[in-house]
């Protein structure tokens, strides 16, 4: 039976309100410093970003998820290790998610250019690096990798991958180098931070 509060969570996703390069840049974004915390029988269905602090990619995904919602349940707060935590709950965005993504990974690549674009952006943002003209992208994530080669060639975007070891965790991590092209604008671009 679906309750009066279940109802309101499930009607208040209006994920239309944003473009489709938003919609790509907030799954980016996601994707790369974004998780779901579920617990059905309590009724917690969280989505959480952590970035670093004063990161200007904050001030951008706050607008986002403020126009998803009618009712506001945006939570901004600071940790203990220098980074930022926005955090929402709803049960419509984290069903959204999981129509779209898959295990940290896209269900498809089939999406418009506006979206991919978005994407690339998102993920440059929050797994990526920019120095003049040159972007990087990395992932230890099998499948998104893949993915990533795949997005990268749909918009005509040439790249170079290649594998190193993570000294921390002794996985390996992928990290794309690509040309930045004039239609592809992270935060990053003008900050040249890596996070």
């Amino acid at each position: 039976m679906i309750t009066k509060r279940d109802k309101l969570m499930l009607e208040d996703l209006n994920w239309d309100m944003l473009s489709k390069r938003e919609q790509g840049y907030l799954l980016g974004i996601f994707l790369g410093d974004g998780n779901v915390f579920v617990n059905e029988k309590k009724g917690i269905y969280r989505i959480r970003f952590c970035l670093t602090k004063g990161e200007a990619t904050i001030q951008k995904i706050i607008p986002l998820l403020q126009k998803l919602f009618r009712f506001h349940r945006i939570r901004v707060y600071n940790d203990r290790k220098n980074e930022t935590l926005i955090e929402v709950h709803s049960k419509s965005l984290v069903q959204k998610l999981h129509e779209i993504l898959n295990n940290k990974a896209l269900k498809t690549v089939e999406h418009d250019s506006e979206t991919l674009c978005g994407l690339i952006e998102g993920l440059i943002d929050s797994d990526g690096y920019v120095k003049g003209r040159t972007a990087e992208i990395k992932s230890s994530n099998k499948q998104l990798v893949s993915q990533i080669c795949s997005l990268l060639e749909k918009i005509g975007i040439k790249y170079k991958l290649t594998p190193t070891t993570s000294q921390l965790s002794n996985k390996i991590v992928w990290r794309f180098y690509f040309h930045l092209p004039y239609f592809i604008s992270p935060l990053k671009a003008s900050s040249g931070r890596l996070s």
